[in-house]
Parts: structure tokens; C-alpha cells; sequence
């Protein structure tokens, strides 16, 4: 399990993947998050990608805690001022060998947080830091 801050730039529906049986209905694939530096100064999709890391919730994860889902997220996202939402994700740091070994993506490293089992982020009018709970929103105690 790791814990990590950084900057969410979107957060999109999944495809089919072998983690998931090859299934490909909405149901049955995996949000992810792209995650960048909290260092970075105006970050984009465009720029910084390559260099990002990716939070992926499971449809498992999701049967359970349904407000861990790519759409709430991504709202959140979009309604920032720069399209870029500061968070902080706990989940379980793996090695997808399936893009190293022939599906290959935009980013640099086959790393994910997979599966996301907490994500919180700081509202734009507060401070976060990663070594303190404050101020952090629990996407899954988030009101509607």
C-alpha cells in the first residue's frame, strides 16, 4: 500500500484489459486517474503525461464504494480553475507487465496504483499537505 499526493489532470474510463478478463463494458473496466508532481508549474495533459503516474479503480472497488468513480472525479477536476486538482491516493503499487509487453501507453513507466482503495482531495480555497490530514476531502464522506 502507498500513499501518494499529487495533481489529477482527468480521469477516464478504462477499456478492455487483461487484469479485467478482456471485458469491455463500463461495468467491468477500470476509471483512471493521470497523476503528475504537485511540483509541477502549469500542468497539462499535453505536456505532462508522459511523465505521469496512473490511479486505476477496479469495478470490484467501485461495487463497494461507488463514489470512487471516474465521473465524480473528473467534475471536480473540470470546475478547478486550471483543470487540475490537487489529491492524495492510497492504494496498491503494481507493475502492469501487459503495456510493457506490447500495449504500450503515452507515459514513461508501466507503474499504477491499482487498485485505488482511498482518493481525497483538497478543496481550491484550502491548504494540503502530505503530511497532514487536514483540510483533505474524502471523496467517499463527499456530499452530493
Amino acid at each position: 500500500m502507498i500513499r501518494v499526493v499529487a495533481i489529477a489532470l482527468v480521469a477516464r474510463k478504462g477499456s478492455r484489459e487483461s487484469c479485467n478478463c478482456g471485458l469491455a463494458k463500463a461495468t467491468d473496466t477500470d476509471n483512471h486517474i493521470v497523476l503528475v508532481d504537485p511540483e509541477t508549474e502549469n500542468p497539462s495533459l499535453a505536456d505532462d503525461e508522459p511523465d505521469s503516474q496512473t490511479a486505476e479503480f477496479s469495478p470490484r472497488v467501485r461495487l463497494t464504494r461507488p463514489k470512487l468513480a471516474g465521473a465524480e472525479i473528473q467534475k471536480l477536476i473540470t470546475d478547478t480553475p486550471d483543470h487540475a486538482l490537487l489529491v492524495r491516493v492510497t492504494g496498491v503499487l503494481m507493475f502492469d507487465s501487459e503495456h510493457s509487453l506490447g500495449r504500450h501507453l503515452k507515459r514513461h513507466n508501466d507503474w499504477e496504483i491499482h487498485p485505488v482503495f482511498g482518493l481525497e482531495y483538497c478543496p481550491d480555497d484550502k491548504r494540503c499537505t502530505a503530511s497532514s490530514d487536514v483540510n483533505w476531502v474524502n471523496m467517499e464522506n463527499k456530499s452530493q
